[in-house]
């Protein structure tokens, strides 16, 4: 019996956490000593496995990634993944972070990616300074997206987190300070660098040659945490339209030259993030919720919003939850009107493509539970009812404005040590 590729990383992946296991038991068990006091060292992944029947779809937790859970396959990549960390303590001031990751990337193969590589710098307990490759410290609720034991459901909403997904982290420094306030704590961090991800849209390719500045504000008190943050996003050398401009404007048709200057006017595109969140633990219960605008002065000009809400209630080793997600990404509308001539439709339809390659409008409402094993596994089982007429998360053969409704069931194990 031919095994799949995808089924072969499963079962690579999955030996890998039992000796993983076995490793740290043994070694524990024998040498509790057996790492430099300074250095510390952490293994993480998920094994996760979903489900849907819808035709001519298929589901992706990012843009970060291709084609990936197709119609009535049971798919192991898109929710596994395999990390490491390791931190080394210099002294009281100086520390090292480094974090690699494997799952499947915008190439649809699973290369190890350099998540984080940092160098941190806390002359005091309130003052920090990191410098190298660094993570997008913003609002958004999870500390990480790859370590599935650290959130409560199976995946950050691909409503919100899918579409940052290769802003969320650059080359560069970032300083964060914070002071009490009000009785509480408030803190802000502000970032400057190169982006460092990747996408697949129409094509996989590394974001390059983008800057990003931001600014984090926060405050907390005991079980409440109030996060806004401001992000601008650089799009250096931004030409991927001008061969359809090119087309556009050797044309003698007034409406396709305009049309073909609007992408040639585009000099300075950029992304404007700006978002709100808030935690709050009462007893057994928490609540978050996130809410976010995005902007863009690309072609086209893009005007959206999101918003995720997260209630969850642990009972012992229970975690029953609820979310509720949305996302619109509406472009503007600027038509063309060219002859109905057989030798233009080609290029009319390039255009119409091209005019709304990243518009959503997306809703997705969730049910789970967690069931923490022990303190280093924990069991999710997830439905999400998704209704969207457009979406980057779901890529379709449908017929033109065919929706992309679907029902996803995802099982994963989780593990940290």
């Amino acid at each position: 019996m031919k095994i799949s590729l995808r089924h072969q990383i499963f079962y690579a992946l999955l030996l890998l956490i039992g000796l993983t296991h076995l490793a740290f038991a043994e070694e524990t068990a024998s040498n509790p000593s057996w790492l430099p006091d300074r250095l510390k060292l952490n293994a993480f992944g998920t094994i996760g496995a979903s489900y849907h029947d819808e035709e001519d779809l298929t589901y992706r937790r990012s843009v970060e990634q291709p084609f990936i859970v197709e119609a009535n396959k049971i798919d192991f990549a898109s929710d596994s993944i395999l990390g490491g960390l390791a931190t080394y303590q210099f002294n009281d001031q100086f520390s090292s972070t480094l974090q690699l990751v494997t799952r499947e990337n915008a190439w649809g193969n699973w290369k190890p990616r350099v998540i984080n590589a940092y160098v941190k710098y806390a002359p005091t307990e309130d003052l920090q300074f990191r410098f190298g490759r660094v993570p997008v410290d913003s609002n958004l609720g999870v500390e990480t997206r790859y370590a599935g034991f650290a959130y409560t459901n199976i995946r950050p909403a691909p409503d919100l987190f899918g579409l940052l997904a290769p802003y969320d982290k650059f080359d560069g420094m970032d300083a964060y300070y914070r002071h009490p306030v009000a009785t509480g704590i408030g803190f802000i961090r502000l970032n400057a660098g190169k982006v460092a991800g990747e996408r697949y849209v129409s094509q996989s390719e590394h974001v390059k040659d983008n800057t990003i500045f931001g600014i984090l504000a926060g405050w907390n008190k005991n079980n409440l945490e109030l996060r806004a943050s401001g992000s601008v996003v650089n799009i250096k050398n931004f030409n991927t339209f001008n061969p359809l401009a090119d087309n556009l404007a050797a044309l003698p048709f007034a409406d396709a030259q305009a049309r073909a200057q609007d992408i040639y006017d585009v000099n300075d595109p950029k992304i404007n993030i700006f978002s709100m969140s808030a935690e709050y633990e009462i007893q057994q219960w928490k609540i978050q919720a996130v809410a976010a605008k995005i902007k863009t002065n690309t072609f086209p000009t893009y005007h959206g919003e999101n918003g995720v809400l997260l209630v969850s209630y642990r009972a012992g080793n229970f975690t029953p939850y609820a979310m509720s997600a949305y996302s619109k990404l509406i472009p503007e509308s600027r038509s063309l009107n060219l002859p109905p001539a057989p030798e233009l439709a080609p290029l009319t339809q390039a255009y119409a493509d091209v005019s709304k390659v990243l518009r959503i409008d997306q809703s997705t409402l969730s049910v789970g539970m967690r069931y923490d094993i022990n303190e280093h596994y924990d069991l999710k089982f997830q439905i999400d009812k998704i209704n969207a007429s457009d979406s980057a998360a779901i890529l379709s053969s449908r017929p033109a404005g065919s929706d992309k409704d679907l029902t996803l069931f995802t099982i994963a194990v989780d593990f940290f040590y």
